[in-house]
């Protein structure tokens, strides 16, 4: 569960887009088990040509190795690109988000 957080404490570096030896380095840090799941979120997260959905139970096993940032970026991808507003966004908004970087459309602020 995510707690009070800082404003800073959202801001995810661009500097970890498309850097495929970051990710690799946090899966290798993480026990064997969680591995998998780790990496499809990351690179869902974070690559350009990342996947564009990640299924439910991935995610509940990878939530808990993520920064705070990480792990909203992480579920509103899911609600947009499985979950309950996938009709209306679908796998395309997952390319769209991480194309801006996730900045604010209106203001472009992170």
């Amino acid at each position: 569960m995510i707690s009070y957080l800082r404003s800073d404490a959202l801001i995810i570096d661009e500097t970890r887009f498309n850097n495929r030896l970051l990710i690799q380095e946090r899966v290798e840090a993480v026990e064997h088990a969680s591995r998998t799941a780790l990496g499809i979120a990351l690179r869902f997260i974070y690559l350009d040509d990342g996947p564009l959905n990640i299924s439910r139970d991935k995610m509940i096993v990878a939530e808990v190795l993520l920064e705070d940032a990480e792990r909203l970026v992480l579920r509103s991808l899911y609600n947009l690109t499985k979950g309950h507003r996938r009709w209306t966004y679908g796998p395309g908004a997952a390319r769209v988000a991480r194309a801006s970087r996730y900045r604010c459309q209106g203001t472009g602020r992170k």
